[in-house]
């Protein structure tokens, strides 16, 4: 197994503390992973608060979007 370290970033936006909101993104040629606190367009808050969350998990080059697991459904497979 080859380490891609060189070709990977992290980045960091917001609070350290407690209840502060922030948002994070590891990236790398094998995987994308993010979590980001959001206003939330049903939510009454005017500020990313760490209770509205979202997350993405990413696999670039290989079942991203869980690709290999849709073409493992009976109506989809050959």
């Amino acid at each position: 197994m080859t380490d891609r370290y060189d070709e990977s970033f992290f980045s960091w936006i917001g609070g350290w503390q407690g209840e502060e909101a922030f948002y994070f993104r590891l990236q790398s040629p094998v995987v994308v992973l993010e979590l980001d606190h959001h206003t939330g367009v049903f939510l009454s808050n005017d500020e990313p608060a760490p209770f509205h969350m979202h997350t993405v998990v990413r696999t670039p080059n290989g079942n991203d979007y869980g690709r290999e697991l849709v073409k493992q459904h009976p109506s989809i497979a050959p």
